[in-house]
């Protein structure tokens, strides 16, 4: 028939360069529905997960070696094992030598440290460790304003909240047998107590910390202060420009 449209052959259908798979149940290859981008996209997720988990590892392992066995970081090592608490609980007494105070100074920017021990009384309760106490010290401070040297009491009290490492991470259930795998999510590490590893607690390092807590940012000798009477002062002598300036004004 004059006008008729010509009968047009079906167009093959466009194959993508992904990776050859068993057909699916419509008798079509995988590899012609799947664009080759979206293999590249699965490997990198499964790649980004796998970084997570080792940088996750990392945490765990920098928090649970922060009070664990002593190390060459630790200055003041007070070792305590788990498995040697009793039920009841210990009382201890930290006390520095004049060589871990010197060491402990040098490393927080004090003068010296004159004196400095702590009280603390660990106690069990379930899985967990808690430890409280209170600290003193005296310590020599370099004041802000004059940059004299002065000594000042430094006093504060200690809490902590430790668990066993493996107590602190979360993942989902198991998938059925013969289930097809996935990437496992990085554990999460729940909030507060801090993880234990080897079953060992350094209760000097916890001191030195806590100490540093307590340590006046800004330390003040006993009745030093700022005279601003004395910058104007300055500012009034004549080979002062600021001399100038002031004259100018009060012209």
């Amino acid at each position: 028939m004059r006008g008729a449209l010509p009968v047009m052959s079906r167009r093959p259908a466009r194959r993508w360069l992904g990776r050859p798979s068993k057909p699916s149940s419509t008798g079509r290859c995988l590899s012609q529905t799947r664009p080759a981008w979206h293999d590249r996209a699965i490997r990198e997720t499964i790649a980004m997960k796998s970084n997570d988990d080792r940088q996750a590892g990392r945490v765990r392992r920098g928090l649970a070696e922060k009070h664990a066995a002593p190390s060459p970081e630790s200055l003041m090592p007070r070792i305590v094992k788990i498995s040697e608490l009793p039920d009841t609980g210990l009382k201890i007494a930290v006390i520095a030598d004049p060589a871990e105070r010197a060491a402990i100074a040098a490393a927080d920017g004090l003068v010296a440290i004159e004196s400095l021990a702590a009280d603390l009384e660990i106690t069990k309760e379930g899985a967990r460790i808690e430890v409280g106490g209170r600290l003193k010290a005296r310590v020599v401070a370099t004041c802000v304003v004059t940059l004299d040297p002065f000594e000042t009491e430094v006093e504060g009290d200690i809490e902590a909240d430790f668990v066993v490492a493996r107590d602190l991470t979360a993942r989902g259930p198991r998938p059925p047998r013969g289930a097809r795998r996935e990437p496992e999510p990085p554990p999460v590490i729940l909030e507060g107590p801090e993880p234990i590893l080897n079953g060992q607690i350094d209760l000097g390092a916890l001191v030195e910390e806590f100490l540093v807590l307590n340590l006046d940012p800004h330390p003040r000798k006993p009745g030093a202060s700022f005279e601003p009477d004395a910058v104007l002062g300055s500012a009034e002598d004549a080979g002062s420009p600021f001399a100038v300036l002031k004259k100018r004004t009060d012209d």
